[in-house]
């Protein structure tokens, strides 16, 4: 047995070098698979989306008019709301994402809301039309139709927004 061993000890570095070299070849393969796995996903997910969008371009520009529709909870000093962008009063076509057809933004206190179209919505002639409330919150449109304001006074302010295609 000591001759044996005496024979294989010299070498016995050399193969645990080649042993953690091939288990970390193997790890790196792995990682490779599965980084590659993941990029090709994301690059699907992305060229998805990006379809979707671009159906959705095309349809914004066959329609005259569209409606935002904009739920804010918190009250003042909150910023937290949904925004859904629909061919439709009742329903429709969904734009998706809706940020790049309706763009949202808050004044420094928190108390009030604007609501514009995007500059791709501008582009194809789109302007605020006409704005509603179903929870009475103050509505404020700008007469050209570049924006509207609203006030975020309630715990929870549902608004409607129509933006027509103005030549």
């Amino acid at each position: 047995m000591e001759l044996l061993l005496s024979f294989f000890a010299p070498y016995l570095p050399v193969f645990l070098v080649f042993i953690l070299t091939l288990f970390l070849a193997v790890i790196a393969i792995l990682s490779f698979f599965f980084d590659v796995t993941e990029l090709a996903g994301t690059a699907q997910t992305w060229r998805k989306e990006k379809m979707e969008f671009q159906k959705s371009v095309n349809y914004l520009k066959q329609i005259n008019y569209f409606f935002a529709h904009i739920v804010h909870l918190g009250g003042n000093f909150s910023k937290i709301h949904s925004l859904t962008v629909l061919s439709d009063k009742e329903g429709g076509y969904n734009f998706n994402p809706p940020e790049k057809f309706v763009a949202i933004g808050f004044n420094e206190k928190g108390d009030l809301i604007t609501v514009r179209p995007t500059t791709m919505a501008i582009a194809l002639g789109f302007k605020v039309d006409s704005v509603s409330s179903s929870t009475n919150s103050i509505c404020h449109p700008q007469d050209d139709g570049s924006f509207c304001v609203f006030s975020t006074d309630k715990l929870k302010n549902e608004f409607s927004v129509r933006f027509a295609r103005r030549k």
